[in-house]
């Protein structure tokens, strides 16, 4: 991680800035190193990504996960002919969620 910073200026609704503020300050963190980790998360490499997505769908479904040597996963192997019905759909909105985003 880099150590030097550069000084930047956003605009914020007020609304959206003071909850910023309450919940980096609910945290012990400032509200510069609140919003960098927000960021930090959001911007996350795409293998990042797709190991929390895959951890995600891990822990919703059981599913067992085929890494291969290149260290990417055998996403056929993983979650080929799951469905998900709409009742289950409707009672876990990240499920939809990633169903939805990600075609699962």
């Amino acid at each position: 991680m880099e150590t030097r910073s550069t000084q930047t200026a956003f605009r914020f609704r007020p609304e959206l800035l003071a909850r910023a503020k309450n919940r980096a300050r609910s945290e012990g963190k400032t509200l510069n190193a609140f919003i960098e980790g927000i960021l930090e998360k959001e911007l996350g490499t795409k293998e990042e990504k797709f190991e929390q997505i895959m951890a995600e769908i891990k822990a919703m479904r059981g599913t067992p996960t085929h890494k291969l040597e290149d260290g990417f996963y055998d996403m056929a192997g993983c979650i080929e002919g799951i469905t998900y019905s709409q009742e289950e759909l409707e009672a876990d909105p990240k499920l939809a969620y990633l169903v939805d985003k990600y075609g699962l």
